[in-house]
């Protein structure tokens, strides 16, 4: 048993492959908004709140030396951005359509680039309903 083990140590590393050389990483850190899970901590944040939490990501985020930011935008078939297709997101204020003149998605990208934090370069839209009725589905 000692020598197969030994045979297979010996046979990686002399048939071992260098690694490439990695010309780029992609680092990310997840922003979640669905449930209030990362961002608003809670629905009742002010715009001012809300912008100091996506701040303290960004910030975190330049410290870890990520380089991109994954911001879910679409937490349950509304937005976290203003759209003129679909509704103010519930996690944002509380009541799904509630409108608010702070729109996170605008911010994140325009301090990401002003600022050179890692700014969204993967935007999530998907979606998830919590919970269905028969009244939903027809």
């Amino acid at each position: 048993m000692k020598i197969i083990f030994a045979v297979c140590v010996l046979s990686s590393v002399l048939f071992a492959q260098p690694l490439p050389k990695v010309e780029r990483e992609f680092r990310a850190a997840w922003i979640a908004t669905v449930d209030n899970i990362d961002f608003p901590t809670k629905r009742t944040l002010t715009a001012d709140e809300q912008k100091a939490e996506l701040i303290s990501a960004l910030d975190l985020a330049k410290h870890l030396r990520l380089n991109a930011i994954i911001f879910q935008v679409r937490p349950a078939a509304d937005a976290v951005y203003a759209s003129k297709l679909e509704p103010w997101s519930e996690y944002l204020t509380g009541q799904m359509g509630k409108s608010q003149a702070f729109d996170p998605l605008e911010f994140i990208v325009t301090r990401g680039t002003q600022t050179r934090h890692p700014g969204p370069r993967v935007v999530q839209p998907l979606s998830r309903i919590s919970s269905v009725s028969e009244d939903d589905v027809g």
